[in-house]
């Protein structure tokens, strides 16, 4: 992949696995400095092996983090621009699917037998995280005013699917999410947007236990490769008017010149409201 996001220090949260993974590696590939917000120290360890493989260890620095703890996203924020001395770019990646007691449940039981906890630590992950991420990182981007921020959501199918509480409610809501902060931002230089796999990736979010229904004879995942193209060209200077659109990796043909597959595959975020419908009236509602 050809160098093009020269030294642009960008973070991606929970980068040492899966879906982050790839798009830190490709990140660093394309000449960013990355940093891989990441809480587990063994998925880091695996990345960083990779990152060392591949010729990328100058390019590649883990940072432990926590993005449930607005405390830790803002310490993450500030090493990042002391070590690199400004920040471009957030992934926000990291998420969880429902846990009881530690283990993953797949799929997990209807709403109203979710336990407590399980239910709150999907929203913390999923959805606090990236507010605080978001919230720590955007200052930095004002003052150059410039910056990139892409949030991983997921397929509405599975943001409307039975017993998909609350990992479907948290991605509905980071969707959201992305278009009133893209408002927020007009106008500033920093844009955000949604990448998405298009499908349920070969990620460790999706168990290997038998009977989960989704690693069965039949069923074909989705390579997290396909977050390695379109998450370049989401932090490159050809997306600099490129805002509150949603991409699937799948559709991305890394063959094709690659604005020309953003025009293409490109979607408004989120529900766009009809124009004429739905504006500020509805806030009273």
């Amino acid at each position: 992949m050809q160098a093009q996001l020269s030294d642009r220090a960008i973070i991606v949260t929970g980068g040492g696995s899966g879906l982050g993974r790839v798009m830190s590696i490709a990140l660093a590939e394309a000449g960013a400095r990355v940093v891989i917000a990441e809480v587990n120290q063994v998925h880091a360890d695996e990345a960083l092996a990779e990152a060392r493989h591949k010729g990328l260890a100058e390019r590649i620095r883990h940072i432990p983090t926590d993005v449930t703890d607005a405390s830790s996203a803002q310490d993450t924020v500030a090493a990042t621009v002391e070590h690199f001395g400004s920040l471009f770019g957030l992934v926000n990646c990291a998420g969880i699917g429902y846990h009881e007691n530690g283990v993953a449940v797949m799929p997990p039981p209807p709403f109203y037998e979710l336990q407590p906890a399980g239910w709150r630590q999907v929203i913390d992950v999923n959805l606090n995280g990236p507010f605080f991420m978001a919230r720590a990182a955007v200052p930095h981007m004002l003052k150059a005013k410039a910056g990139r921020i892409v949030n991983v959501t997921t397929s509405y199918g599975t943001m409307q699917r039975p017993r998909m509480s609350p990992y479907g409610q948290t991605k509905a809501a980071l969707e959201t999410a992305t278009m009133i902060w893209s408002r927020d931002l007009d106008g500033s230089g920093v844009t955000v947007n949604v990448l998405i796999p298009g499908g349920a990736a070969d990620t460790r979010l999706i168990p290997d236990a038998p009977g989960t229904g989704l690693r069965g004879p039949g069923n074909k995942l989705v390579s997290p490769s396909v977050m390695a193209a379109p998450i370049v060209w989401l932090m490159s200077d050809a997306s600099s008017k490129t805002t509150c659109q949603r991409f699937i990796g799948q559709w991305w043909d890394p063959a094709l010149p690659a604005d020309e597959v953003a025009k293409k595959v490109g979607r408004p975020a989120g529900w766009p409201i009809p124009q004429g419908q739905g504006g500020d009236e509805g806030l009273a509602d």
